[in-house]
């Protein structure tokens, strides 16, 4: 039979002093091995306890409910359906300031080791990696839309880049017939994804002006020295050169020795390693040679549409329009008005201005009866038309005066 003891009569029995000393020596044992047991038992679940941390009890960081947010879209949290985190994280009390200090610094782990790899997202394309260069096309064509275009790309950008963690790092170059290095750098090297990097880009791209030609080699070579894990490729244009090459155009090996194969051909004996992204930005023209690029480099390809079907220059439909009356207005309806009105209505289209290329094009007749010799082009318009504006036209919108006018007797 167990026998209990008084609490006085066990105060009596366990007197220190009367306590053999191997009783003490065991006990210091003991209590060493209890004490070795338990730091592994901690050290085995602490990514758990850290993850619970950044998770829970950062809530005083905008910055860190970004990175969590960014992270449920692709995968869901570990721990989502443990009924134990919620005990977990009752019983851990944590300082302000440590709070503060781990809020960086757990994130990172934790974002890298229990989700996908570090990766960007440039309209809509996703790339993986630490290290990205943004290529993007400055030309003139650019200003379409009344600036439109340059602008979404810029912002679009910007976006993009605010979104990496500060342990990734990117460059941007910007093309036509010459190539602006990122901050106008003479040396063009990485910026780290920390601090107000995006501000400093978003001031950058808003000082840049428009300039002549789209030639993305030289910017390419760059890119291609700095060993990125991706490059992206923004255009709206199709590449050409000057007449005379000068120092900016062609492409340049690590040791500035310039070389004048084409995009198409440099991209494929160069790219070997390094996917390019490719975007046709808001010219239906240029898709096949985009995709061709994402197709040699092992990347994705996108094409962007205009933003919007509503026109934006409609000036540039009123000059296409004069011309017309101009040159065909006594004798309307031959194959020479209809060759120019495939000429106009493709700038339009490249333009992004698509209701005003569609009324260029409506006096042409479909069919056996379309111009011979430009059917082909006249075909590739009537489809990206159907396609992009779906029976949408000009008088859709709300045109001013003189300009209605001008479509209603048209």
């Amino acid at each position: 039979m167990l026998r209990i003891l008084e609490p006085q009569t066990l105060r009596h029995r366990v007197e220190p002093s009367r306590m053999p000393r191997k009783f003490w020596i065991a006990s210091i044992a003991f209590h060493g091995l209890l004490a070795v047991l338990l730091w592994l038992m901690v050290s085995r679940t602490a990514p758990r306890i850290s993850i619970v941390l950044s998770a829970t009890a950062a809530a005083p960081s905008p910055s860190a409910a970004l990175k969590l947010g960014q992270n449920r879209l692709t995968e869901e949290a570990p721990w989502g359906n443990d009924p134990t985190v919620g005990m977990d994280v009752e019983k851990v009390q944590i300082d302000a300031k440590l709070n503060q200090h781990l809020d960086a610094e757990i994130l990172t782990d934790f974002n890298a080791s229990q989700f996908e790899p570090n990766s960007v997202e440039f309209f809509g394309s996703r790339a993986y990696g630490n290290q990205f260069v943004f290529v993007l096309d400055i030309s003139y064509s650019m200003r379409a839309r009344n600036g439109g275009r340059y602008s979404r790309a810029a912002e679009e950008l910007v976006r993009a880049v605010a979104q990496l963690r500060p342990d990734q790092q990117y460059c941007v170059f910007l093309f036509s017939w010459y190539t602006q290095e990122m901050f106008y750098n003479r040396r063009a090297g990485y910026t780290k994804a920390g601090g107000d990097h995006a501000q400093k880009l978003e001031t950058w791209l808003g000082q840049i002006s428009l300039d002549a030609g789209t030639d993305p080699r030289r910017a390419l070579s760059l890119a291609l020295q700095m060993k990125p894990d991706a490059v992206y490729l923004l255009s709206d244009g199709h590449f050409n050169q000057p007449v005379s090459p000068n120092s900016e155009t062609g492409w340049f090996d690590a040791d500035g020795v310039q070389s004048f194969e084409s995009v198409l051909q440099g991209v494929e004996q160069r790219f070997e390693r390094i996917p390019i992204h490719s975007i046709a930005f808001e010219n239906p023209f240029t898709v096949n040679t985009m995709r061709t690029i994402a197709e040699k480099t092992g990347g994705h390809f996108r094409y962007i549409q205009t933003s919007s079907l509503e026109p934006a220059n409609l000036d540039q439909l009123s000059t296409a329009l004069r011309q017309l009356e101009r040159q065909f207005g006594s004798e309307p309806g031959g194959q020479a008005e209809y060759t120019a009105r495939m000429t106009y209505a493709r700038e339009l289209i490249s333009s992004g201005e698509l209701v005003a290329a569609e009324y260029v094009l409506r006096p042409i007749p479909k069919g056996e009866k379309s111009p011979q010799g430009n059917r082909a082009l006249l075909q590739q318009m009537t489809d990206i038309l159907a396609s992009e504006l779906k029976g949408i036209r000009i008088e859709d919108f709300d045109v001013p005066g003189d300009i209605f006018a001008t479509v209603s007797d048209q």
